[in-house]
């Protein structure tokens, strides 16, 4: 059974099936012009699809920050459909380990697809409502701002109040390719911020709060807004962050990016595109690139190898789509962790969080799409149990701030790993995922000490969620798993049982997705989540939600025991 059986929410150059027919809303008036969206008949919110917030990267827009869009004028623009998804390759979407087909995953790719979608609540409010705006993840290499359809945002927000934005920025070569001897530097971070700046300017007239905004990111979209956190561009754009299963991730310098990746995106373009000639740096030529067909940068990425693990003994999966120091969107000094220490980002409170088998469980997903659940499940089990997929040496490497391999020696870091194991009672996978979600912490941990930090850990065991247990994406799954009434029940039950196992949420796992975003709607209103099921969520510990939801008070300096063993055991490296 495809992801989408029979009618689905239309996407650009679709007609839109949803039956009963929905309706027209009103005109609203933004910068550029009036837009007008839908209301779909059962359902309890306004959509706006596709409203540009910059013009085409077509042509000689290709590798430019994005330029303002030009205004339509008078006549409404029919925001009725989602809007081209960025260039990508496609057969690396998450959608297409699920079983979607490339159209009901991404629908069509194109140039014009800088845009946002609005969901605002039907009833007009008497006040402005917060404001909530989602950056999805994907590895920063696919993904959209509507994938599988109506997946971000869902209505089960805007029913709470709120006025929801979901955005679109370049991902891959598109967004990361980053050429600095010819000025090109952090398009993908530079598209959010644009993204943000419609947002603050246009959103009151859909009656959100320009002053309560909310970002959300999860994965790659988190590890992007922690890169925000400190840049000077984004400082009043936003004023809450959520951030879910991503912390801050960046190239250390311009030279680490140049000696690694640099190399990998050149050969793979250079490949794909013989004829590309360089710049006298040794960059891709600018002037070139923006002569290519869109589809030969997107289908370069498959060519890329990954050099950080050749070159650094860091494992990336996949080759990294990093932002970049450029003393502009992300300063060179200091390093992020170091700026938020230092009270970069001290005004914007932080609800942060991770999955409680992040690696692992996420392992054995992704090999059960690939291969087969059962033979899936038994072959990544095998390697992570060897070591063979994410091995804790390189990424204790990255956390020790350690960039090359000649900077650690492979003994010192397995004679670490080998401590941190006996510490967790011989728990390779303890280790795994307690140093893939790091960085995230540390992030949460430094913030805290200038602004309220709300941190949560969230436990399924493998009866309430089969197919992913507690793995990664499993939070931002929960949160969008609401009745929406763009899709029918099979739709809803297909959806379901391709990412949890079962073709509804258990009833007890259901109350957890309830929490969570009642728990995400309350911070972004108040700056508070508030109790989680009943259960009070103060500072100073973590919330473990599950369906025995409890708080973990840490003592003395805050930090979580397992935590501190990691921090001991970095510092000894020093």
């Amino acid at each position: 059974m495809g992801w989408f059986s029979g009618a689905r929410p239309a996407r650009a150059g679709q007609v839109l099936t949803a039956t009963p027919e929905p309706v027209a809303t009103q005109a609203v008036v933004t910068r550029k012009g009036p837009v007008v969206g839908l209301r779909p008949a059962a359902g309890a919110a306004l959509h706006f699809r596709g409203i540009p917030f910059a013009a085409s990267t077509a042509g000689g827009n290709r590798f430019l920050p994005p330029q303002p869009r030009a205004p339509w004028g008078p006549e409404p623009l029919e925001c009725f459909r989602f809007g081209p998804a960025c260039h990508q390759d496609p057969k690396k979407s998450v959608g297409g380990l699920l079983g979607a087909t490339e159209d009901e995953d991404l629908g069509a790719l194109g140039d014009d697809s800088l845009h946002v979608n609005v969901v605002v609540p039907a009833e007009v409010a008497d006040t402005l409502l917060p404001v909530l705006v989602w950056v999805h993840g994907g590895s920063n290499s696919n993904g959209s701002n509507a994938q599988l359809g109506q997946l971000y945002p869902s209505e089960a927000f805007a029913k709470r109040g709120v006025v929801c934005v979901s955005l679109n920025y370049r991902l891959a070569l598109h967004g990361f390719l980053h050429l600095p001897q010819q000025g090109v530097t952090n398009l993908a971070l530079r598209d959010i911020l644009a993204a943000l700046e419609w947002v603050r300017d246009e959103i009151e007239a859909f009656g959100g709060d320009p002053n309560n905004i909310t970002v959300w990111g999860q994965s790659a979209g988190a590890i992007n807004l922690a890169s925000l956190l400190r840049s000077p561009r984004a400082v009043g754009v936003f004023h809450k962050a959520v951030l879910m299963s991503g912390g801050p991730g960046q190239w250390a310098s311009v030279e680490e990016y140049t000696d690694t990746a640099l190399r990998d995106f050149t050969a793979a373009l250079q490949k794909q595109a013989p004829n590309l000639r360089l710049h006298p740096s040794g960059e891709p030529l600018l002037e070139d690139l923006q002569t290519l067909p869109a589809s030969d940068i997107s289908l370069a990425a498959r060519h890329i190898k990954d050099s950080m693990e050749a070159v650094h003994g860091v494992a990336t999966l996949p080759a990294s789509f990093n932002a970049l120091p450029d003393g502009d969107v992300v300063p060179f000094s200091p390093s992020p962790l170091e700026a938020i220490r230092s009270g970069a980002a001290q005004s914007v409170p932080l609800l942060i969080g991770s999955n409680a088998n992040e690696m692992t469980d996420f392992a054995r997903f992704i090999g059960g799409a690939l291969l087969g659940q059962t033979v899936g499940r038994a072959l990544m089990g095998f390697a992570v149990r060897h070591r063979l997929f994410l091995p804790p040496e390189p990424a204790l490497r990255r956390v020790a701030g350690r960039r090359r391999r000649d900077e650690l020696p492979d003994a010192e870091a397995k004679a670490a790993c080998n401590r941190l194991i006996q510490e967790l009672n011989g728990d390779v996978e303890a280790v795994v995922n307690l140093l893939a979600t790091t960085e995230e912490r540390e992030l949460a941990m430094a913030q805290a000490t200038h602004t309220p930090v709300y941190e949560f850990e969230l436990h399924l065991t493998a009866e309430e969620s089969p197919r992913c247990g507690s793995g990664h994406g499993v939070d931002f799954a929960l949160c969008f798993q609401a009745d929406d009434p763009w899709f029918s029940a099979e739709q809803r039950a297909t959806a379901c049982t391709d990412f949890f196992g079962t073709p509804s949420l258990l009833p007890e796992v259901a109350v957890v997705a309830e929490g969570l975003r009642d728990a995400i709607v309350n911070f972004a209103t108040t700056g508070s989540p508030g109790p989680f099921c009943g259960v009070d969520w103060p500072l100073g510990g973590e919330l473990v939600m599950g369906t025995h939801p409890h708080f973990e008070a840490w003592p003395g300096d805050g930090v979580n025991p397992k935590r501190r063993l990691v921090r001991e055991i970095v510092e000894g490296l020093a």
